[in-house]
């Protein structure tokens, strides 16, 4: 599946020390949350304050995605199977863990966009629609596994050519 990747990502990934700060903005949206978690990896500007702490985050968009630092790293790599990427977000606030333990079943939608600090509202690259499954989490730290199904695994033909469904298929032509 090809991917539109902007020039500027194309360039900036290739150079060895590379001034721009690439900032990963998540997603996680469910049935059960009336607002989607929305994360990111770089504390890009002060979003506010709790009375407590100073929230550092990233506005893309219009939407404010709150720092939490998140790590990646490839959870498997097994021929036949979606390949998948272990998040982890070590720094998590109660917020974030609240709303996860909130949601009830279903699935757990994730959006993943890159984006660098000096131009947030430019998504240089997008994944979305991907599955978050294997949660888990304690008082300051979620971590899931996030996967996509592979277009190759589902039945093709969707379905089979019976005489039963496709009777015209199965006629015997005799010239006469």
């Amino acid at each position: 599946m090809a991917r539109k990747v902007s020039k500027r990502v194309r360039t900036h990934v290739q150079q060895e020390v590379d001034p721009l700060i690439k900032v990963f903005l998540l997603t996680i949206r469910h049935s059960d949350l009336t607002t989607p978690i929305r994360v990111s990896s770089d504390p890009t500007e002060r979003l506010g304050s709790d009375g407590t702490n100073v929230i550092y985050g990233t506005v893309s968009n219009g939407e404010n995605f709150y720092y939490a630092g998140f790590d990646a790293s490839l959870a498997t790599d097994e021929d036949g199977s979606a390949p998948q990427v272990r998040i982890s977000l070590p720094m998590a606030s109660r917020t974030i863990v609240e709303a996860i333990e909130s949601m009830g079943a279903g699935p757990v939608s994730v959006d993943l966009q890159l984006v660098f600090s000096d131009s947030p509202d430019i998504v240089e690259v997008e994944i979305s629609d991907m599955e978050l499954t294997d949660i888990t989490y304690d008082e300051t730290s979620v971590s899931g596994v996030v996967s996509r199904d592979l277009l190759f695994q589902e039945p093709f033909p969707f379905r089979s050519f019976t005489p039963k469904e496709y009777p015209y298929l199965f006629i015997n032509r005799t010239s006469s």
